[in-house]
Formats: structure tokens, sequence, C-alpha cells
């Protein structure tokens, strides 16, 4: 049963819901929730002094310290800084946040709900603008919208796997997550599609190491949700044209670039081309966030660009934008903001074991959701630079701090088992 008389509680539980639920269907909605989250953390200050911080939360918020940091730093010169994108604020906030729900925790009702409400509303808004716009978008843009939806969508199909929901809450949450990809779908983001290539890999992985008496089981659904995604996408008309589109244009970009060069694929492998190139200039510093700008001037005036690569001011690749802003460092640091959040939420033997054995696929539940989101990312990332609107940095943090709160409650609800010794 809730407590309302805690009003921390309360609140942590409302800012998780409210994000996730009217993040991409309520313009600025997630400002408010981030808000709300801000609030809650502030009156739970005694909550952050009484509590004894668990190392994953420490380790969360020190990494989004060092990624503000490093995102606010523009390499153009030792000590370049820049204020655009408030990354070191966002970044701080969400470490304070961390260490506040953290210490306050959520109830994980609260952040299911949440992500499916928000998987209904996303695809209410999508079957809204798809008729009128032909391509859903929500208030970001159409590749925003439906690689979040699609990242949602899954984290409700994960959830229903549980054994502790009744069937009723089953039937929602596997029609929610249906949404969320219907969402996806009509916004024809092609580069978040990629996710169920590797759905049946990433369940097979845990399922063997952790859920063993579900393998097969596991290991079918995913098979399966792989097989409706692709069938989906064959026998729906604009769905496949889009598809069948990449083929043609990669085609005609290698034998007509001077023609295919502005279409959306072949204007991805001019910018791929260019970073690639720009990197290898400049291997350790990179060319900075202005230095960048004229790099591409030049390579233009020589001809040895497409001037279509100014009509969009980054490589559609995250990998690549760093290796050619800021060097090798760039590229571990962007495998680093996958690789940090992926040793936070990878469920041990140990951590499992404190959990009652009803509650524990729940659990488990909980950290592939927070695993989910870096390998979207990572994924969303191969086709986009996916760190370059807000919406992309807030729903990173945000998501993760509302995921582990919600770990970090169930593993007070449920303590290690006191052992009493003898002595002789």
């Amino acid at each position: 049963m809730i407590n309302f008389k805690n009003t921390p509680l309360l609140f942590s539980n409302l800012s998780a819901f409210f994000f996730f639920a009217l993040f991409l269907s309520v313009k600025s909605a997630y400002s408010w929730a981030i808000g709300l989250t801000l609030l809650t953390a502030i009156i739970s200050t005694k909550n952050i002094i009484n509590q004894k911080l668990d190392q994953k939360t420490i380790v969360l918020g020190v990494f989004f310290l060092l990624t503000g940091v490093v995102w606010s730093h523009t390499f153009d010169g030792w000590f370049t800084w820049s204020t655009e994108g408030d990354y070191f604020a966002k970044y701080a906030l969400g470490a304070f946040c961390t260490i506040a729900l953290c210490s306050t925790t959520i109830q994980p009702r609260f952040l299911i709900y949440g992500l499916s409400i928000g998987c209904l509303s996303a695809a209410t808004l999508a079957m809204l603008q798809f008729p009128e716009s032909g391509r859903a978008a929500g208030y970001t843009n159409a590749i925003r919208f439906g690689n979040i939806a699609i990242l949602m969508g899954f984290s409700c199909w994960i959830f229903s796997c549980t054994k502790s929901i009744k069937i009723q809450e089953r039937l929602w949450l596997l029609l929610a997550g249906s949404l969320g990809i219907l969402a996806s779908f009509l916004s024809l983001s092609r580069g978040g599609w990629l996710l169920f290539l590797a759905l049946p890999f990433f369940a097979a992985f845990i399922a063997k190491k952790y859920i063993q008496n579900h393998r097969k089981k596991i290991l079918f659904i995913s098979i399966l949700a792989l097989a409706a995604g692709i069938l989906a996408i064959q026998n729906t008309p604009i769905l496949r044209d889009r598809v069948l589109l990449v083929q043609k244009e990669v085609q005609g970009y290698f034998q007509h670039k001077d023609v295919y060069a502005t279409s959306s694929v072949g204007a991805r492998l001019e910018q791929w081309h260019l970073a690639w190139n720009l990197g290898w200039e400049k291997p350790f510093t990179g060319w900075g966030d202005q230095g960048i700008h004229l790099a591409k001037e030049q390579y233009v005036e020589a001809q040895k660009a497409h001037p279509s690569i100014f009509e969009i001011h980054h490589s559609h690749n995250d990998l690549l934008e760093m290796w050619a802003r800021r060097g090798i460092f760039g590229v571990v640091f962007i495998l680093g903001i996958y690789l940090i959040p992926i040793l936070v939420f990878f469920p041990t033997q140990k951590s499992i074991s404190r959990i009652q054995q009803e509650k524990k696929s729940e659990y488990i539940a909980l950290h592939l959701i927070g695993l989910l989101l870096p390998t979207g990312y990572f994924i969303f990332g191969l086709t986009d630079v996916f760190f370059n609107l807000s919406i992309g940095h807030h729903f990173y943090i945000f998501a993760q701090i509302f995921i582990l709160a919600a770990i970090q409650g169930m593993q007070q609800s449920f303590p290690a088992p006191h052992i009493k010794l003898s002595h002789p």
C-alpha cells in the first residue's frame, strides 16, 4: 500500500509517472515532470543525509557530473567552454536527482504505468498527426518521437513477462507496448526499427544467465516479436516502401552521387564519409565545435564533399560525430555513455538473491528496461546524432534515474536476510 503521508515518496512516484506518461504527447510536459522531480529532490534532503548511498547510485551520479563537463567543453582549445545546450546544468541536476530519488525510491508500478500511458498517448497523437502530415513527429522531430516511442513500447513488453502481475495487467502492457511500436511505425523513423534485430539476442543472453527456467519461453517471445515486426513492415505498403527506399538511395549514391547526395540515405553516407576523413586529419584532438564548420567549408571548396552537408549540421552518427569533433577522446567518451549505464543496470546474482522469489522477475525486468535504454541509444546513434537535441539528453538522464530509483525501492523492500551467528 502507498503511504501518502510520505510526501517525498508520493512526489517521486508522481514524477516518474508523469514524466513517461506525457513525455511524447504533451508539449514541454517533461519540463514540468523534471520540475516536480527537482522539487522532490529538494524536499528529500533529509533522506539524502540519513540514507547510506548505494554504490550504483554514486556511480550514476558521478557519471552524470563528468558527462556534463565533457559535453560543455567545445574542444576548440584547452579551456574552451560553452553554455549552449546547458549540458552541465542538465547533468548536474541529474546527479542531484539521482542521489535524492534513489534515497527516496520509487514504486515500480508508477514507472511501468507511466510508460504504458505514455505509449497510449504517443500512439493517439501519432494517429492524429499521420493523416495530416504523412509522418508522426509529436512535438519534437519524427526521429526522436519514433525512437523514444519504440523504447517505451519494448519496456512495456518486457514488464508484461513478469510473473508477479495479473493477467489483466499483462494484456494491458502487451497492448500498450504494441501502441508504442505503432507510434514508431507512424513516425517512419527506420533507424529505430533496428532495435527489433537486437531483441532476440538481448533476451536470449539475459534469459540464459538469469532466468534459466523460462529461457525457451523468453527466446520464443522475442523471436515472435521480431517476426511480427518484420511482417508488419513487409505487409504495410508505406513501411515497406520506406525500407525499399534505403536500397534505392544507397545504390543511387554510389552510382550517381551528385543526384542522391541530397536524399535521406545519401546525405547520411556523405556525412559519414566526411566525418571519417575529418577525424583522421585530427585523430587526437578533433576539430572542435567551431573548427569543424571551417573544415567542412574547406572540404566543399576543394570539392571533396557535396554542398548538401551544410543542410544538416551533424554527421547522422554519434560515433563519427564524436570522432570528427573530439577525436579518439570523443569516441571513448560516447562509448562510455553507453557502457557505464550498462554496468549500472546489469543485474548480479548477488543482488537478485536478496529479492523474494515471487518478485524476482519484476526486479530483473527493471534491470532489463535499464539495459534497453543504452542499447537503444547506441542503435539510434548509428543513423542519427541522438544527443544533439535536449529531448535526447532529458530522456536518457531521467529515465535512468527513475529506473534505478525503482530498483533501489525493491532492494529496500526486501533487504538481505539477517544471519545470526552463534558463538560456541
